[in-house]
């Protein structure tokens, strides 16, 4: 029903407005020249009012945005307001005000405040509040007492936008209602910070949680919690797992505590990410049939061999492509120490396509461009010529040819000289003295009547090496003889060029994969990188990653990536629509761009979910399969606002373990802080280097697991190493010697999760498969990779803390102190305090350890000595005094 209100003589002489339209639902303004404007019941903020004014009376309409005022409204429209028009209006405002105060109280009060309710909630509830307070007593008049209690409670809450306030008071109210589930959910209490893990509720949660800190207690008891307390059906509640080991262990940790606790509730999805995509597939209608790739890679690797045979057949140019993406450029000149020099040259050799290797990328152009043009020769043999060679040159050329062809049966030799123009020479090569040999290298050739080529570091930076061969061997009547495609196929199978990268670009597709990289992204990847040939690598790699596609389709099949990133487009098509309103994630750290995709989509296509993902930045080591560290480095960068807990205390590992791990793992500033406390307490360190050398690591293992069983009969132990031949190898020694109870055998990477006793952790080298690892990876594969943080060795560091915190009372660092890693070199820093177990402990000391000269060192033993009180004075006493290990008695008079 409407009522019509008209304005009087002034009002219409002298006002805009014609007349008002009221009913149930708001106002019709219309004015002389019959323009409408509507004001609706959810634009009001108050209850309007007439109120008296010299021309007349004023009609006050309050909403959101402004507040109209209409004068000279007539009096008996007046009359009509008061009487009729206003009553069902005031009736629809009141109702529309108790629905928003009772959101407010279900968002505000009685849930954990969201960010996305905040605007909301701010919008919508604040002017009602406000208008309130102005106008309590007509608000008293129309409203019930019920009504009013909530609305007098809110008025003098906090605003809305101090959401600290409200969370913080929810918080500490969660915290004394559930103090039984707390107490009781887990078989230990949960400690406040992981209580909070799983009240904090907003749209999005992170929590991180250091190794040891029970991120399993929470995310079981969250999931529990939010079944059981928060009363969210079982099945909209979605946990993700990292693989099926861990979702498998999730599962029957849930199972276990829920029925201990007695609860009777359905359990939540656990799944891992491939077969929720599975899931959604399916859902979708569409073909999920699994490529045979997936579960024999070796087909994989059978499928790239036989396409890449075939296409670097197909021409010779595609041959030539192949032959020189196949190597990895290196340029000695961008070196700035001879020591980056010296573990260049020993990590990296190139093998030709003949099959011998060669020290430089110089030298293995020209060994190839010989090969090719069926130029037979020797890589670094003696110098033969028809003449003795005068006493005391000792030299040895870069390349002796032999050709058929030449018929004048002079030895010609070719010399790759590593300098620029100006005569300019690498790190490490004294450029004058260089010269000056290649001054008597000449002058040798010339006296012993040999032929001598010479080709230059400039030639290669120039591109002009090739020509330049061309050149010297016309001149020496060298006929080229271009080998033929299957000669040259045969030589890449022989060499192991082949194999070893068909290795490198399936490790290149995975990334594309994984990573969603279109051609333009590779080829800009790439060029970031200052990867040599990035356009042309762009090119070949797309060429392989749309063939692969093109093979799956044939093979009318999917394979595990598809999974995840096809089931993102069916979500974001409306093909699938996700019900979960809440959505936990174990192990984020280790999220990849193409999960994490999938989880937006579920976010944003879903009934307005709630998300929380347990991870830790500390044990972040799977980049070589995708995991991008920056999604939870950058949490709020990638995701925006969100809610952050820390779990920091740890009843794994002591403080001493603690202390040395979390120091280690901090030094890189792009991580997260964390102040571990360890429940269990030590006076001295438990973290230990034993001294040995790489001859003798496994009988040194062998005595360190001798010591332990004397000590600890039924403890359990571990050997750890970052690679798996050094574990089969002491396994092998303690096989033949001890017997091999409680003894695990982990690498790194497969440690992860689980603990033991006491850890020996091995294979500090130095060199290629040295820890940490000095030889750069793969460029190619390492551009396509998600982005690493900047920091050296950031991966590896990380992976030695997860190493070091495996171990619950102790353990063990075995290297060899007069060769250390670098990270040995850094841990040996006295503000880690490891003990040190060494033979020669004097010449460590000084050597190692670095002590000042003026340092006072125990005779016995060779560590410092400290000045101590006694009952008959002060006297020196050695620092090794309480070293379980390696204990010293040794004193002497001050």
């Amino acid at each position: 029903m409407t009522q019509t209100l008209y304005r009087n003589f002034f009002g219409k002489w002298f006002g805009k407005a014609k007349h008002i339209v009221i009913s149930e639902c708001g106002f019709t303004l219309v004015d002389v020249d019959q323009n409408i404007k509507e004001i609706t019941v959810n634009q009001l903020i108050d209850f309007p009012s007439i109120e008296q004014s010299i021309f007349g009376n004023t009609l006050v309409i309050k909403a959101k945005n402004e507040v109209t005022r209409i004068w000279g409204i007539s009096a008996s429209s007046t009359q009509v307001f008061n009487n009729k028009a206003k009553l069902g209006l005031q009736q629809n405002i009141a109702n529309n005000i108790t629905k928003h105060v009772d959101i407010y109280h279900k968002e505000a009060l009685t849930r954990y405040l969201r960010d996305s309710s905040v605007k909301f909630l701010h919008e919508s509830v604040t002017p009602l509040m406000q208008s309130y307070k102005t106008s309590k007593a007509r608000w008293q008049q129309i409203l019930s007492e019920q009504q009013l209690s909530k609305i007098d409670v809110i008025s003098r809450m906090p605003p809305i936008k101090e959401t600290q306030s409200y969370r913080q008071y929810y918080e500490n109210k969660m915290l004394a209602a559930q103090i039984d589930f707390f107490n009781g959910i887990e078989s230990n209490p949960l400690t406040n910070e992981q209580r909070l893990a799983v009240i904090r509720n907003n749209d999005k949660n992170l929590v991180l949680a250091a190794a040891g800190t029970g991120k399993t207690s929470v995310m079981v008891a969250k999931a529990l919690y939010l079944i059981s307390h928060d009363e969210v059906p079982a099945e909209n509640v979605l946990v993700l797992a990292y693989n099926n080991a861990a979702a498998k262990e999730l599962k029957e940790r849930l199972t276990v505590r829920k029925n201990a606790y007695g609860l009777t509730c359905d359990s939540p999805n656990i799944i891992t990410f491939h077969a929720l995509g599975l899931k959604i597939l399916k859902a979708a209608k569409v073909n999920t049939t699994l490529s045979l790739f997936t579960e024999q890679p070796k087909q994989l690797e059978t499928w790239l061999t036989q396409w890449l045979v075939s296409h670097i057949s197909e021409s010779p140019q595609a041959m030539q492509r192949f032959i020189t993406l196949a190597y990895q450029p290196s340029d000695v000149f961008e070196f700035s120490s001879i020591e980056q020099y010296e573990i260049h040259v020993r990590d990296n050799k190139y093998q030709t396509l003949q099959g011998e290797k060669v020290s430089c990328y110089q030298a293995l152009l020209i060994a190839n461009w010989l090969f090719l043009n069926s130029i037979e020769y020797q890589y670094q043999g003696p110098y033969v010529s028809k003449h003795s060679i005068t006493t005391g040159v000792d030299y040895s050329p870069s390349f002796r040819l032999n050709n058929s062809d030449n018929t004048s049966n002079t030895h010609i030799y070719l010399e790759c000289f590593e300098v620029t123009r100006d005569g300019s020479t690498r790190v490490g090569i004294n450029s004058s003295q260089y010269n000056k040999q290649m001054k008597v290298i000449r002058a040798l050739h010339q006296e012993c009547k040999t032929t001598l080529l010479e080709t230059f570091y400039f030639d290669m930076v120039e591109n002009k090496l090739a020509d330049r061969l061309t050149t010297l061997t016309a001149q020496c009547s060298i006929k080229l003889v271009p080998k033929s495609s299957q000669d040259i196929l045969t030589a890449i199978k022989g060499s192991g060029l082949l194999v070893n990268n068909i290795k490198r670009y399936l490790k290149c597709l995975q990334a594309i994969r994984v990573e969603q990289l279109t051609s333009e992204k590779i080829e800009n990847r790439l060029k970031h990188a200052k990867v040599t040939s990035s356009k042309q690598y762009a090119q070949l790699l797309s060429e392989i990653e749309q063939a692969y596609v093109t093979e799956l389709k044939n093979q009318a099949a999917i394979d595990f990536d598809d999974m995840v990133i096809s089931a993102v487009e069916h979500v974001n098509t409306g093909n699938f629509k996700p019900q979960w309103t809440d959505i936990l994630v174990d192990e984020f750290q280790d999220i990849s761009t193409a999960r994490m995709n999938l989880l937006n989509a579920l976010i944003d296509r879903g009934p307005r979910p709630r998300l929380t993902v347990v991870g830790d930045d500390w044990q972040s080591i799977y980049r070589f399969s995708g995991s991008k560290l920056a999604l939870i480095t950058q949490f709020e960068k990638y995701h925006g606002s969100h809610s952050l807990t820390t779990l920091q205390k740890t009843f794994r590992y002591n403080n001493s373990i603690a202390k040395t791990a979390g120091q280690f793992v901090m030094q890189n500033p792009e991580q997260y802080k964390k102040q571990i406390e360890s429940h269990h307490q030590v006076a001295q360190s438990q973290v230990y280097l034993i001294d040995c050398d790489k001859k003798t690591l496994d009988i040194n293992i062998a005595q360190v697991v001798s010591k332990i069983k004397v000590h600890a009969p039924s403890a359990t132990i571990a050997i750890l190493a970052r690679y798996r031949y050094l574990l089969n190898n002491a396994k092998t020694q303690l096989t033949s010697n001890l017997a091999n109870e409680n003894i695990h055998y982990w690498t790194f990477h497969g440690s992860k999760g689980l603990e033991a006793d006491y850890c020996i952790i091995v294979g500090f080298f130095r060199g290629k498969n040295g820890f940490p690892n000095e030889n750069n990876s793969d460029a190619l594969v390492e551009a396509l990779l998600p982005l690493e943080d900047g920091f050296k060795n950031s991966e590896e560091r990380r992976l030695l803390y997860v190493a070091i915190t495996r171990a619950k009372k102790k353990a063990y660092l075995v290297a060899d102190t007069k060769e250390p890693s670098a990270f040995i070199e850094e841990l040996l820093s006295p503000s880690y305090g490891l003990q040190v177990v060494c033979k020669n402990h004097d010449k460590f000391s000084r050597d190692i350890l670095k002590y000042p000269a003026s340092s006072k060192l125990c005779v016995k033993c060779g560590r410092l000595m400290k000045l101590r009180k006694g009952q008959y004075g002060d006297f020196w006493g050695c620092s090794g005094f309480a070293n379980e290990s390696d204990p010293c008695n040794q004193t002497e008079k001050v």
